[in-house]
């Protein structure tokens, strides 16, 4: 039997961007036609100081409801013309050891992955770099919880962020 020991290990979580292949119809559609708008409904799950905002701003929760509706049909037509589409953002791990007098590390990446999709390409990029960043956290814990790596290598795990190209699955 081999004796290896081990020199040193690191963890490097990569944050990529992804196309999302399934593209589906905006959520702003209901049977191809523009969500319906003005149910009294739609506000029940809103914060009354929200409601003030809104009413503020647009002088009726029904002035509010004809401008989000042309708002909604200028993104679904820049959807139609692919001006965006869907994309994800997902987050892997790779455990780096070096193993005592090899030339390279072994590298594992065989850990699941956490991810977010039905993201608008067009978002902006700190809404990428947010979601990369929720994402690793979520891993970071499952690193620990479920794979058992020690705690110390997980909070030390660099996050690359990749998210400046679209990747496909």
């Amino acid at each position: 039997m081999m004796n290896l020991d081990v020199e040193g290990a690191r963890l490097v979580l990569t944050a990529r961007k992804h196309t999302d292949d399934e593209n589906r119809e905006p959520e702003h559609l209901v049977d191809g036609k523009y969500r319906p708008y003005g149910e009294q409904e739609r506000w029940a799950h809103v914060e009354p100081s929200i409601l003030a905002e809104v009413v503020a701003e647009h002088g009726s929760l029904e002035a509010a409801d004809r401008a989000y509706e042309a708002e909604d049909g200028k993104q679904y037509d820049a959807w139609k013309r692919g001006d965006w589409w869907h994309v994800g953002v997902r987050v892997g791990a790779a455990l780096h050891v070096r193993l005592t007098g090899a030339a390279k590390d072994l590298v594992f990446e065989d850990f699941e992955s956490e991810s977010i999709w039905g993201i608008e390409s067009n978002s902006e990029a700190e809404y990428f770099v947010e979601s990369a960043e929720e994402m690793a956290a979520e891993l970071r814990h499952r690193l620990v919880t479920e794979y058992a790596l020690p705690q110390a290598l997980v909070d030390a795990a660099e996050l690359v962020l990749e998210l400046e190209k679209e990747r496909t699955l």
